[in-house]
């Protein structure tokens, strides 16, 4: 996981603009130019696959101008639908590798079945292959690793597209595909979540039983015969599941290996992920349990925001646990580690050195992260969660023992001008967040610090300062890379406020018992 190299690579990122020196792949993976980029090689690629499947010119030129059309329309749907602005460079890259990979699955079964039929008489028609066509296979795999808005076009580009890949003169069959393939692709994606290990079997079983009964609506299969008898349909049926399940087993062996040539992950990853008995999270326990403590309530309080905002939950929950594990590595200089906070180890340092161990949590963070093999997105939300933002209380002090030094080099009893104070040294080197995901975790995270200051506070105080903390950040441009729209933000704050006041709720008094 490099730090500072785009997933791209440095080529593609100087094609595109970005800066050098600051190639995040963040950046560089929801950059506009960068996604119509992806767009059109994949649609290239698409195009490359089809006309190399077809057995002659005129056939390619039919299926790249059918995919060309298909194209069209499905770029004119996401024009409408804005779905394509939520989506990145890897996740759309991995929706075209999946369709290509869907195509070349129903070139490889007519290949085979045209190879099979001039060798030997087989007794069964195209129509009979649609039986066989795994439907699920990239419409499945694109929802759990890029969510179900992409799942579904592309269950949309699979039909559309695989349209082309069948021979000219069975263009009634190519329509039955058309219709099974969007009814199968867009339901399956509804039973693919894979929150639990059993969910692709269901998704499986459910979606074969599905296909099975739109061929038999259709009368797509006859086996022989034009009338369809128990013998047929128990036949069919048995093929159509038989399918669907080599198809799920296919789909979770190849999962992990896609999610690590992604860095896109499943929710059952990130589930998997945020258990509490991971070591960093057990050394952090240990080591620092104000953080740990931190941690988890930063956690609730983004996974409940996340819900609202229709966002990754299971990744913001992840990423939050992870987000401060830097302060392991000096867990006695933070406030939330310190128990008499009149006496702390900041007493006797400089602001400049308290806040050079202030500002270092986030690089220790990283180091810690990359060393244990955690994911880019977790590495992405420990380095943005502090943006560009200021550690105000030792800027502070510094400023004060400046205007101290400044009076008293005015009046002449010191020789010596003191330096200004120089901002930077104690401002985060950022950058801002650059996700919705990693922009929840960072106001969670600034939520929950100033909360916790308050005792016995109301709703309206807690709504009040929620509300002054959204502003500040908003007007220093905290959230201008994070993609969140004002109605999200309203809807982060409201479940921020509800997320405070449950975990902050009054307790009852009990009466003490009298004395006998």
């Amino acid at each position: 996981m490099a730090r500072h190299t785009s997933a791209m690579g440095p080529f593609l990122a100087r094609l595109l603009g970005v800066p050098e020196g600051d190639r995040r792949t963040a950046q560089l993976d929801t950059k506009p130019s960068a996604m119509l980029c992806v767009a059109v090689l994949g649609t290239l690629c698409v195009c490359a696959a089809a006309a190399a499947a077809a057995p002659d010119l005129p056939s390619a030129a039919y299926r790249v101008t059918w995919i060309i059309f298909g194209t069209f329309v499905l770029g004119s749907l996401s024009a409408v639908s804005r779905v394509f602005q939520q989506q990145t460079c890897r996740k759309l890259g991995m929706a075209f590798f999946m369709v290509v990979v869907q195509m070349l699955i129903l070139w490889m079964i007519f290949s085979c079945y045209d190879f099979l039929a001039s060798h030997i008489q087989l007794g069964i028609s195209y129509r009979q292959l649609l039986l066989v066509i795994p439907y699920m296979l990239a419409p499945v795999t694109v929802t759990v690793l890029a969510g179900r808005q992409l799942g579904v076009y592309s269950a949309l580009a699979c039909a559309l597209f695989g349209v082309a890949m069948f021979p000219e003169d069975s263009s009634e069959v190519a329509v039955n595909y058309l219709i099974i393939s969007l009814l199968a692709g867009v339901v399956s994606t509804r039973f693919a979540r894979y929150e639990k290990r059993s969910e692709p079997l269901i998704g499986g079983m459910m979606t074969g039983l599905i296909i099975f009964v739109a061929v038999v609506l259709l009368n797509l299969f006859s086996f022989g015969s034009s009338s369809l008898t128990v013998g047929r349909l128990g036949t069919a049926f048995g093929v159509t599941m038989g399918v669907n399940l080599l198809t799920v087993i296919i789909f979770a062996g190849a999962l992990p290996v896609l999610e690590s040539l992604s860095s896109l992950f499943t929710p059952m990853t990130w589930k998997e992920r945020a258990d509490t008995n991971h070591p960093l999270l057990v050394q952090l326990k240990e080591k620092a349990p104000g953080t740990y403590s931190h941690c988890q309530e930063v956690s609730l309080l983004a996974k409940s925001a996340a819900v609202a905002l229709q966002v990754d939950a299971d990744m913001v929950e992840a990423c939050a646990l992870f987000h401060d594990i830097g302060k392991l590595q000096r867990p006695e200089y933070f406030s939330e580690n310190i128990a008499n906070q009149e006496v702390t180890p900041h007493s006797r340092l400089t602001p400049e050195a308290s806040a050079r161990i202030i500002l270092g949590h986030v690089d220790d963070g990283i180091k810690l992260a990359e060393e244990n093999g955690l994911e880019s997105s977790i590495v992405n939300v420990i380095r943005e969660h502090h943006g560009k933002s200021l550690v105000y209380f030792f800027y502070r002090k510094a400023c004060d023992l400046y205007d101290e030094a400044m009076r008293k080099f005015d009046e002449g009893l010191t020789d010596t001008r003191p330096q200004p104070v120089d901002a930077s040294v104690y401002t985060y080197k950022g950058p801002i967040p650059q996700s919705r995901e990693s922009a929840i975790v960072s106001m969670a995270d600034a939520v929950e610090s100033a909360t916790r200051s308050l005792n016995h506070a109301s709703e309206e105080d807690y709504r009040s300062m929620i509300e002054n903390i959204f502003r500040s950040r908003i007007l220093d441009g905290h959230l201008t890379d994070s993609g969140l729209t004002l109605r999200e933000i309203e809807q982060m704050k409201e479940a921020f406020v509800k997320g405070v006041c449950a975990s902050h709720h009054s307790r009852i008094r009990y009466p003490k018992a009298e004395k006998s």
